[in-house]
């Protein structure tokens, strides 16, 4: 011994083999971690499909069973969609009131979602939109008279009176594109002398015709469409709950009448600067379609904020079924004479 201090000398490779060892671990349990949300995630979207619209008891099982994966936004979103279809249900709104207290503890604790909102940033639409109103029975007759095939037989019942038919008789009398006597004319069904009416009448013999049922386009919007919209953009996190973006939409086991209508109105009046919700002219790049794919390259045609994807991809088979509608569709505009959703 020579008075000298005794040095511990360690084997450098040894060291950055155990760092590298850790953060090898590191890395993989982040990866395990997220791996298993993703199959939680995806489990969740397949259990949502399985599931009608109207099976309280599914949804409320599906609600427990995101409770206890601590996904506490899916949980709000079952319950959501119960208290849509039976209000008073006391379970949903039990765990709906737990499934916020966690949303908004982990929302307080995000410094990234305080910034954002300081900063004046984009909102949920849950906090920003207004709800829909109902259309008025005009409004309705409007929609009817607009959506009604003018070149393809329909089973409707309408009804006009003779002295409206009088009258736009009169109105056509020098129109050569009518081509049809009186007599011929009175001889006509009912839902052929408004398809005529709708084609060679002015504002005033439109008026005069009243739809009592739904034309075949708002029949199919109800039986295929309709319930994709409620399941799936009229939830919490969407178009639903206390909002959604420029407006809310209605939920419910089954709309009646003007619900039903003004929400087939609102998805033709919603417009963007990067396109429209329904877009007739060319149907495959209407939002509503790209909306409810998982975010893809192209971001303007992402939805504004996350959300649960409707399809799985373009081969999905209610993206299908989405896009035969909106391909049955006229070419043409609507104009319906009046706007739920302004710019």
């Amino acid at each position: 011994m020579n008075g000298k201090p005794s040095i511990c000398y360690r084997n450098p490779c040894r060291a950055l083999s155990r760092r590298l060892t850790a953060i090898v671990l590191l890395v993989l349990g982040f990866l395990c971690v997220a791996s298993m949300a993703d199959d939680v995630d995806d489990e969740y979207t397949r259990r949502v499909r399985a599931l009608a619209i109207d099976d309280v008891s599914g949804h409320l099982e599906l609600a427990k069973w995101c409770r206890s994966n601590q996904r506490w936004q899916f949980v709000a979103q079952r319950c959501q969609h119960i208290l849509t279809l039976e209000p008073s249900h006391q379970p949903a709104k039990l765990l709906l009131e737990t499934a916020r207290a966690y949303l908004q503890k982990d929302q307080s604790n995000d410094p990234t979602s305080q910034k954002t909102r300081s900063a004046g940033g984009p909102r949920s639409p849950s906090t920003t939109g207004k709800a829909l109103r109902e259309l008025t029975k005009e409004e309705i007759q409007q929609v009817r008279r607009v959506e009604l095939h003018h070149d393809q037989p329909e089973r409707l019942s309408i009804r006009i009176d003779r002295k409206a038919l009088g009258s736009f008789l009169a109105h056509v009398r020098n129109d050569p594109g009518f081509g049809y006597s009186n007599q011929d004319f009175y001889k006509l069904p009912k839902t052929e002398q408004a398809q005529l009416i709708l084609l060679h009448g002015d504002e005033n013999d439109k008026k005069n015709i009243q739809i009592r049922n739904d034309p075949q386009r708002l029949r199919e919007f109800d039986r295929r469409v309709l319930p994709m919209v409620i399941q799936n953009c009229a939830t919490s996190d969407c178009h639903g709950g206390s909002g959604g973006g420029r407006f809310r939409l209605f939920g419910g086991r089954r709309l009646k009448t003007p619900a039903s209508y003004a929400t087939f109105v609102a998805l033709h009046q919603y417009k963007t600067e990067n396109g429209s919700l329904i877009d007739r002219t060319n149907p495959a790049d209407s939002l509503l379609l790209s909306y409810g794919l998982p975010p893809g390259p192209v971001p303007e045609k992402n939805h504004p904020i996350r959300i649960r994807a409707m399809f799985d991809n373009a081969e999905d088979r209610e993206y299908k079924k989405m896009l035969d509608w909106l391909l049955s569709l006229d070419l043409h505009e609507p104009d319906y004479g009046f706007e739920l959703i302004k710019p």
